[in-house]
């Protein structure tokens, strides 16, 4: 039997809540209007749409993609599949359900006063059903996946690039829409979440979700590329989802970010999407509200990073219209990185900026100039290229071997820099023949065996 008491106690207080702010359900009203669209990009790269490239919501509620929909066109064949299943694996339904309730009604979504309708047990709290009864009852039709009733756009690129020499580097660009023929305020822009699919043999293949940005004027949010030498047109398909979060508020109090009135009558959404393409390399700068920063005279200092935002990081060049600058001590420290790109503009990276992750390759770029101890202790690196004005690197930055949970195993430094370094130093170890200090070279260790690291400038 389930504990109902505090599921009760909790959606009387969402009600009580509910009235207290004055809300009133709208439905997601999108459209998307206009002919069929062929837009050139660059060497045989072409963007198609069925529609246009615009999509919009007015009168939208926040949308919980975490619940799932109970359908409301469920067949009397699906309630008693329901219905069965319940029996057989939740037990007799004078155990489960409260007064004026039955299993039948609970399927069917329309439980009375004194328990919960379906759909209230699936918004509440989905965790309150086991995994294998969400997989029963979305395979027959009893309720739908968060995604079902998303408004989306889909658009396709196909195309061939002959080049011999180059990729073709692509980028989904999302943008403001036109602006709304009656309503007159556009919503903030990180009230916004997206998901975008490819689609693939009618299935849709999630690249990323419940992603959201702080500026839209013109955000790439995702890069791939047409190899050289595909001679044969590829098609691509994908689906952009858009919503609005479900952490805005929205009622007639002082800590709403919307009254109801400008809700329901000015307040809309409208976004562009737009592919370009060329071949210079492209990356997708990760949100500037993932990181923590200092502002001082020379820039942003990033003191720490959400790694709730990924294991893979770009590091923009810049936050809050200020230069990235230095990377503070242990600022990515133990978050699970599994890549980083650090931008140009760095010049210090301070001492276990880096440790304790998962990065196999790391580019110093050009502008670092001191690199602090521990920086990049116990990860899995393999090649590391420091860039051409390093000057100071700290006791263990590269340490080789296990530290804590991570081991270094390099086998290659470029050392652009042209600077001698005392390589014991750098990798925490002692050489085996003596010779430790040299700008270029083969660096001679013993870590369970005879080791190497070739050390080259270029």
């Amino acid at each position: 039997m389930k504990e109902r008491k505090v599921l009760i106690i909790g959606i009387i207080m969402a009600v009580v809540l509910l009235f207290s702010l004055g809300i009133t359900y709208a439905f997601f009203n999108y459209t998307r209007t206009g002919t069929n669209n062929s837009q050139l990009i660059v060497g045989d790269i072409y963007m198609h749409y069925n529609e246009t490239n615009e999509l919009t919501i007015t009168n939208a509620m926040p949308y919980n993609v975490d619940s799932y929909k109970h359908n409301s066109n469920i067949t009397e064949e699906e309630v008693n599949l329901c219905v069965n299943y319940l029996t057989s694996n939740w037990g007799p339904e004078e155990d489960f359900a409260l007064p004026g309730e039955t299993y039948e009604s609970f399927c069917q979504g329309t439980g009375t006063n004194y328990g919960d309708t379906f759909q209230e047990a699936l918004d509440g709290n989905t965790n309150w059903f086991f995994e294998e009864d969400l997989i029963y009852f979305e395979e027959n039709n009893i309720i739908k996946s968060p995604f079902v009733d998303l408004p989306y756009f889909e658009f396709t690129i196909d195309g061939k690039n002959t080049y011999e020499k180059e990729d073709i580097w692509y980028e989904i660009v999302l943008s403001h829409g036109n602006s709304h023929v009656t309503r007159t305020e556009r919503i903030r822009d990180d009230l916004l979440e997206f998901r975008l699919v490819e689609v693939v043999d009618g299935e849709e293949e999630e690249l990323f979700t419940k992603r959201s940005y702080n500026d839209l004027t013109s955000k790439r949010v995702w890069v791939d590329t047409i190899p050289r030498n595909t001679n044969t047109e590829i098609i691509k398909t994908y689906r952009l989802y858009m919503w609005i979060s479900d952490s805005v508020k929205i009622g007639n109090t002082s800590e709403a970010d919307y009254d109801m009135e400008t809700w329901n009558n000015e307040v809309y959404a409208s976004i562009k999407v737009n592919v370009t393409g060329d071949f210079n390399e492209k990356v997708v700068e990760t949100e500037p509200s993932c990181f923590t920063t200092e502002i001082n005279d020379y820039g942003v200092t990033i003191t720490r990073y959400d790694n709730f935002c990924g294991v893979d990081v770009v590091i923009p060049k810049t936050i809050s219209n200020y230069s990235v600058t230095s990377i503070g001590s242990s600022a990515f420290w133990a978050t699970q990185l599994n890549s980083v790109v650090i931008p140009n503009g760095v010049t210090s990276i301070g001492n276990n900026a880096f440790s304790q992750n998962n990065l196999t390759n790391v580019v110093i770029p050009n502008t670092v100039t001191s690199i602090g101890n521990n920086a990049f202790a116990g990860n899995n690196l393999e090649i590391v290229e420091l860039g051409t004005n390093v000057q100071t690197i700290g006791l263990g930055a590269f340490h080789l071997g296990i530290y804590y949970s991570g081991a270094n195993y390099i086998t290659k430094v470029i050392n652009k820099s042209g600077n001698s370094f005392n390589w014991d130093d750098v990798f925490k170890k002692k050489s085996t023949d003596g010779n430790s200090t040299f700008v270029t070279g083969t660096y001679k260790y013993y870590y369970n065996g005879d080791k190497e690291v070739i050390i080259t400038a270029e």
